[in-house]
């Protein structure tokens, strides 16, 4: 490791919120990309909205 440098942990904290309350998940970096590519895949795959 280089001098200077610090280890750090990468995290995310994704807040979900329902009727019931909010959870808080602390993810990695590699959970939160999987979780964005998911969240991608599911949007694209969701019918466009219908014009009034």
């Amino acid at each position: 490791m280089p001098v200077g440098m610090v280890n750090s942990i990468e995290i995310m904290v994704l807040s979900l919120t329902t009727r019931k309350g909010t959870a808080d998940f602390a993810l990695t970096k590699e959970q939160a990309l999987l979780i964005a590519k998911t969240m991608k895949a599911t949007a694209a795959r969701l019918a466009a909205p219908k014009a009034s």
